[in-house]
């Protein structure tokens, strides 16, 4: 240990840094709506709700039923934003333990090992969209371990690894069906080690077995629950539907992109090891496929967590690229500069956008919503304030969340479920709490075929609201 501590220290001190600042960022960044949507959905799965069927959702499950049982041991707590980003943030440390590992059995290099981690921990889209409560942290952990125990399969030939392996990718599919796309280029890999002989079919076919019963006996169930239907239209044909607008990406996360295609090209014409190229393909592979997908699904505001699956690889391909320059002191200097000249940067832009709607702001709205209202009541929060009021039960019903597209989309495009209105809510549900803020009234314009919205908050009975409710400056709190 004093010889590693000796030897590294520079890169050892770096990963430091690095880590405390990516482990800053997660608690003091701006609370994101989709979080809020993932801890309603936990708390109503420890409520026995079941998904689809109870409320609705278009992701995979396995992060909300892991949670539920976190949110009844803290109990309602407006700390709950801590609490989940803890669990995020080792989850990320997790992931970056594998890309250490990843890098060390295909180069034997523990400088570049550390380097890889500096450099996908030191990473704006990393530190920013991989501290949030979203299931895509857990699909990138679950593949990127699944990568390593591949590579461990390849290089050791343990049938233990192969097992682990494909839980680990099983387990990332029940996480997020995203990694649908990821699974491309790996089968291509997959299928060219069975060709060459490297894995061996019947080990496969053995390994497979268990992931293959288990995902039987789930399309079973739902099929018994009647949920099946709605399971395959929301997590597959209205995800590709989606109608948001375009905007270009941010130049914070085009700049590694590009180095990481520059380094994977390098890799791919001048290496001779069969698992570093590999790696190579399925980086230079995955990228542009993102790029290409998403756009083909209509998703076309590109969120950083979309690619936030690239960036394990990404790591990887960089730093193994640099191998040959280890012997050049000053040239990986100049790297370590510029890794914390680039990570500076994005942790000032991520600290400007703190107040925005952070975690001390929600604990304090919530502690207001939680004082006065009990667990059995119903509330009604919406976008401006979507991330509070997540452990109550909301009174729009199954459609809790969402500014009303995909709801409105999933209700007239597949002639699902009603998409209930602002007023018919308060009115017939009768909700302890209605937060004043945007509200949106989406209807469908069957001649475009598109989601038409606008603004419902001017379209709230006042008059009404003022015979029922007490207005307390951001919520209306009913009289009795």
């Amino acid at each position: 240990m004093k010889k590693i501590l000796k030897n590294y220290y520079a890169y050892i001190l770096l990963l430091l840094m690095i880590t405390v600042a990516t482990v800053a960022v997660g608690y003091m960044h701006s609370l994101f709506a989709d979080e809020r949507e993932h801890l309603y959905a936990t708390y109503m799965i420890s409520l026995g709700n079941v998904p689809y069927f109870d409320f609705f959702e278009h992701h995979h499950p396995l992060m909300w039923y892991l949670f539920a049982p976190i949110l009844n041991f803290f109990g309602e707590t407006v700390s709950i934003w801590y609490i989940l980003r803890t669990f995020m943030l080792l989850g990320l440390l997790v992931t970056a333990f594998y890309v250490y590992h990843i890098i060390r059995l295909l180069t034997e290099n523990i400088e570049l090992g550390l380097i890889g981690v500096a450099w996908f921990l030191g990473n704006n889209v990393v530190a920013w969209a991989g501290t949030e409560y979203r299931p895509d942290n857990l699909m990138v952990m679950f593949h990127t371990m699944g990568l390593y125990y591949l590579l461990k399969y390849l290089k050791q030939k343990t049938l233990s690894s192969l097992q682990i392996s494909v839980m680990c990718f099983f387990l990332s599919l029940l996480a997020l069906q995203k990694v649908v796309v990821l699974w491309v280029p790996l089968g291509v890999v997959v299928l060219y080690f069975l060709i060459k002989g490297e894995i061996k079919w019947k080990s496969l076919c053995v390994v497979m077995i268990f992931p293959c019963l288990y995902a039987a006996v789930l399309l079973i169930k739902m099929y018994q629950l009647g949920m099946l239907e709605d399971y395959w239209i929301l997590n597959w044909l209205l995800n590709g539907n989606a109608l948001d607008k375009w905007e270009p990406p941010l130049i914070l996360w085009i700049l590694p992109f590009v180095a990481s295609v520059c380094g994977g090209v390098q890799l791919w014409q001048k290496q001779s090891d069969v698992y570093i190229k590999s790696f190579a393909f399925m980086f230079l592979v995955t990228a542009p496929l993102l790029l290409v997908v998403l756009p083909v699904l209509k998703i076309s505001y590109l969120y950083s967590q979309y690619f936030l699956p690239i960036y394990p690889l990404m790591a990887v391909v960089l730093t193994v690229s640099l191998k040959p320059f280890l012997k050049y002191k000053k040239i990986v200097k100049i790297t370590i500069f510029c890794v914390i000249a680039y990570y500076g940067t994005a942790l000032y832009r991520t600290m400007n956008r703190t107040e925005q709607f952070g975690i001390p702001m929600a604990e304090y709205l919530d502690g207001i919503l939680y004082e006065h209202s009990k667990p059995t009541d119903e509330i009604l929060c919406n976008i401006d304030l979507g991330t509070i009021g997540a452990m109550r039960r909301c009174a729009q019903g199954y459609f809790f969340f969402s500014y009303g597209m995909k709801a409105a989309e999933y209700s007239y495009r597949y002639n699902r479920k009603i998409l209930p209105r602002l007023n018919e809510i308060i009115k017939s549900r009768m909700p302890k709490i209605v937060a004043n803020n945007h509200w949106p009234d989406c209807g469908w314009n069957a001649e475009n075929q598109k989601v038409v919205c606008r603004d419902a908050g001017q379209l709230m009975d006042i008059e009404w609201m003022k015979k029922h409710y007490t207005y307390n400056g951001f919520i209306w709190i009913r009289s009795y």
